[in-house]
């Protein structure tokens, strides 16, 4: 028989298949030796089907110091000793060795929670030599690729190579989220693998969600439970799990399907009246910018209540913005807004604030703007004009888009300001808002009687200024960054490594940030968690600005490393 290279240049796969099924007599076991030494099994055994040996696939490799990884997305096994490659599907009888096709006598399966593959591809595969001993029925495997006996087909010996020792072992990961979860809701994580073995999950980007204990339910089915705390973004969350048992650890295994979490409620934002301010009596336009992070605002589920009143079948309501003008003038005194906004998730904010109406302030005769019949686009002019007392300061606003602009007298009681309108300043059914203070100190907020939309288009992408890319930073970053004035950006920080040899990658956070008048965000303190198991992790924060009319930038992208 030919002398294998003694490197063992294969990794790790399986078991290799042997063709005498005279003798392989059914009920008596199959013992298996790696260069003289047995092989105890726990839990599943080498067994005979149709004239070939199947052996515990993970046991054999490790023993033979390869290393095994199990991709449950598409139920592929991996791996890898020194340059030689392995990778074959369970149920498949493909396989393929350093890029080459192999097939198999038998397809890879899964029994009892052990994944089984033909014995003799073991030999194939990596080199090893493999005899078959008919009268101690026992599966002889030499590294040095060197056997004492010959392949016979009757009962004499095969080589080949391949078996498990006592392995602990991962056959599957799933979960039972098939939507974004909300605070309070309950996540199972089902694994199937090495019976009596003690099994915990984490969920990389959730503090809370670390090492989890998992319980065995029936002989190798482990099952745990999380539930969703508050406060908690993250979008295609992975969950990673692993076994223990007698000193041995399985490698960890990664779920195919990733999770998404979203417990934080959405964002609302450029309320109008603003809370607790004094206007004249009339009409005002009640409205607000919405955003959410995570599932998106359910603009069908937000309501809208004033003086108590539910207005919000009289009212616009969108994913980003609410809008409502009253009907009737609205009672002197103090008036109340309520806002329930809801996510898809079914994550809900509420948000209650107060304006007051007095005659006595009424210090505004007239607000207007020009055009005031068309929507505005890149390049137009809007001109504002509002008469009042004389000798006093007014400044306005535009939705949440254009903030606390100053207004020149000239004549005498009569205040003016021009707005060019500028790529990314897109509103929708926005309020033009002037607060005025006259000559003796009182001061007042008045509202155009019509409101303003913008056709912008989205705001310019954002930049990141810190981290910068391709550096190294500590435990715990604060971001930084320029976006356009008051926009919101939202952002997400992900990580991406190796698992054994199949990548692996999740999200640490997401959320949004507002950008103040200036344009300045920041995002603070965020704990970069590194996921167990993970190497050559590289870390990524994306961001994006989004307008008041609900429109997103393209992304900015930054790559870093800790």
């Amino acid at each position: 028989m030919k002398k294998a290279k003694a490197g063992l240049s294969l990794t790790t796969l399986a078991l290799l298949a042997l063709t005498p099924s005279a003798i392989y007599a059914q009920g008596q076991p199959i013992n298996v030796t790696v260069d003289g030494e047995p092989i105890n099994f726990v839990g599943q055994r080498p067994i005979e089907q149709l004239g070939s040996v199947l052996v515990p696939l993970r046991g054999v490799f490790e023993k033979l110091g390869a290393q095994v990884a199990y991709d449950g997305a598409t139920k592929t096994i991996l791996a890898v000793k020194g340059n030689t490659s392995v990778s074959l599907t369970l149920g498949s009888t493909n396989a393929v060795v350093n890029g080459q096709m192999r097939t198999l006598s038998r397809p890879a399966q899964a029994m009892n929670g052990t994944t089984l593959v033909p014995l003799r591809f073991v030999s194939e595969a990596l080199g090893a030599g493999v005899e078959w001993r008919g009268g101690s029925r026992t599966v002889v495997i030499n590294t040095s690729g060197m056997t004492s006996g010959s392949i016979a087909t009757g009962g004499g010996t095969t080589t080949s190579g391949g078996a498990g020792a006592a392995a602990v072992e991962v056959s599957s990961l799933t979960h039972d989220a098939n939507r974004a979860l909300h605070a309070g809701e309950v996540v199972t994580v089902t694994l199937q693998g090495t019976p009596g073995a003690m099994a915990s999950f984490s969920i990389p980007g959730i503090e809370k969600a670390r090492d989890i204990p998992m319980r065995e339910t029936n002989a190798g089915t482990y099952v745990g439970t999380f539930t969703v705390p508050n406060g908690v973004n993250v979008k295609g969350a992975s969950i990673l799990a692993s076994l223990k048992r007698d000193g041995r650890s399985s490698p960890i295994v990664q779920a195919g399907q990733s999770l998404t979490v979203d417990a934080v409620g959405p964002t609302l934002g450029s309320l109008s009246p603003a809370p607790n301010t004094t206007l004249a009596p009339g009409k005002p336009l009640i409205y607000g910018t919405l955003s959410d992070a995570g599932s998106g605002v359910s603009g069908s589920n937000t309501q809208l209540l004033v003086n108590g009143k539910d207005v919000t079948g009289q009212a616009t309501v969108t994913e980003a913005f609410f809008s409502y003008r009253p009907t009737e003038d609205l009672p002197l005194g103090r008036n109340t807004v309520t806002v329930v906004a809801r996510d898809s998730a079914g994550n809900e904010t509420r948000k209650d604030w107060a304006f007051t109406l007095s005659q006595a302030e009424a210090l505004i005769k007239d607000l207007t703007f020009s055009p005031d019949t068309k929507t505005l686009e890149p390049g137009d002019v809007l001109t504002i004009k509002l008469t009042a007392q004389p000798n006093g300061k007014a400044r306005y606003n535009l939705g949440g888009a254009v903030t606390d602009r100053p207004m020149r007298e000239g004549p005498a009681g009569v205040y003016t300001a021009s707005y060019t309108v500028k790529k990314g300043d897109s509103l929708a059914q926005a309020p033009i808002t002037v607060a005025f203070t006259s000559a003796n100190g009182r001061s007042v907020m008045q509202t155009a009687n019509q409101s303003v939309t913008i056709a912008a288009g989205a705001p310019e992408k954002p930049t990141v200024l810190t981290p910068q890319a391709d550096t190294k930073v500590g435990d715990t970053v604060t971001f930084k960054g320029k976006a356009a004035p008051n926009a919101t950006v939202r952002y997400r920080i992900a990580y991406q490594g190796v698992l054994l040899i199949l990548p692996a990658g999740g999200t640490v956070a997401d959320g949004e940030v507002k950008a103040d008048a200036n344009g300045n965000w920041t995002i603070p303190d965020i704990r970069l968690s590194t996921p167990p198991g993970v190497s050559k992790i590289t870390y990524t924060l994306e961001v994006a600005a989004v307008g008041a009319a609900g429109e997103a930038s393209e992304a900015t992208t930054v790559e870093f490393k800790r």
